[in-house]
């Protein structure tokens, strides 16, 4: 468990494993929106919530850095 806070603002708090994001953790952008959920190498992966600045949501599967599933 650790934080890695990119310049520019963006950072990340969860999980690592071999210097990249895997596992369950929290990204948040510089321009306010934010990911929760699971990452593999740096690729949100499996069951997450997505917010965006304007107050949409997204709850659902991510594949690959992507939704899906829906």
């Amino acid at each position: 468990m650790g934080k890695f806070i990119w310049p520019g603002s963006s950072y990340y708090k969860g999980n690592f494993e071999d210097n990249e994001i895997n596992g369950e953790g929290i990204y948040y952008w510089k321009d306010g929106r934010m990911f929760s959920g699971f990452w593999v190498k740096n690729k949100m992966e499996g069951l997450g919530i997505f917010f965006w600045p304007d107050g949409k949501t997204y709850i659902g599967s991510y594949l690959n850095d992507k939704k899906h599933g829906y």
